[in-house]
């Protein structure tokens, strides 16, 4: 992974998993803005989608471990939509990057 900003948004992404795993409430939510701003820099890398979840879910198994499908749904589906955050025909209508 070459680019720059993927690797900030994974070491952040990493960091939230593991907080979010430790803390033993096993809530997803901090995880949002860490994931989609991740995927979103996956995208602008190049990189594809199924390239990118499959990332995502192999941070989510390794930081979360037994707990992971309690991580999973909400992560893959915050990825897929920063994954396409500014893609649509809409976003560029409204000026959108």
């Amino acid at each position: 992974m070459p680019d720059e900003s993927a690797t900030e948004h994974r070491t952040a992404l990493v960091r939230a998993l593991a907080t979010a795993h430790s803390d033993g409430r096993l809530d997803a939510s901090p995880l949002q803005d860490p994931v989609r701003a991740f995927a979103r820099a996956r995208r602008e890398a190049g990189v594809g989608i199924a390239e990118c979840l499959l990332e995502v879910k192999q941070m989510i198994a390794e930081e979360t471990g037994r707990d992971a499908p309690v991580f999973t749904p909400q992560v893959v589906g915050w990825a897929v939509r920063g994954y396409f955050d500014g893609t649509s025909r809409r976003d560029f209508d409204r000026g959108a990057p």
